[in-house]
């Protein structure tokens, strides 16, 4: 986990005008590793994560990734790619749809679906995939961008 930090940290960008329509992804396999080491800072050991043997015997069949590491994967695109730096988390909505399995592909994405004129506030459509396209969650995030992106986005959106 704190390579993926490390990796974000180094490729974090700032766009300076947002418009609607405008979308970022990143892709994320999670390793067993990673999967016990959240388990251990966040205290979810529910064994369905990190125990191969108990999770067999689930409806799964196999050890699947804490669908709030997935979410994490949004917050990585909003704070270093889109909106980038000086982005400030507000509030989302989440559903999860099915699971991500330790070793699986996840394709998360972020679309701007509006940009408030009054104050810095944008509203994305936020899902995560599996590698073959089945939708594993949904929902919206709004955020908090620098004024001066506010104000570039506003201006475009104007002309």
């Amino acid at each position: 986990m704190a390579q993926l930090l490390r990796h974000v940290r180094c490729m974090a960008t700032r766009v300076t005008r947002l418009r609607v329509g405008d979308s970022a992804e990143m892709r994320k396999r999670f390793t067993m590793e990673e999967v016990k080491a959240f388990a251990e800072l966040s205290g979810d050991d529910n064994p369905l994560h990190t125990d191969q043997d108990y999770a067999a015997n689930t409806r799964f069949g196999k050890c699947i990734v804490h669908g709030v590491l997935m979410n994490g994967l949004i917050s990585a695109i909003m704070g270093a790619k889109l909106p980038g730096e000086g982005t400030i988390y507000l509030s989302q909505e989440i559903a999860f749809r099915g699971p991500l399995y330790v070793g699986d592909e996840a394709v998360a994405r972020v679309e701007v679906l509006d940009i408030r004129k009054d104050k810095p506030v944008v509203t994305f459509a936020t899902q995560c995939f599996n590698s073959s396209g089945d939708l594993l969650m949904d929902g919206k995030g709004k955020v908090m961008i620098p004024k001066d992106t506010h104000a570039n986005s506003i201006e475009q959106a104007d002309n």
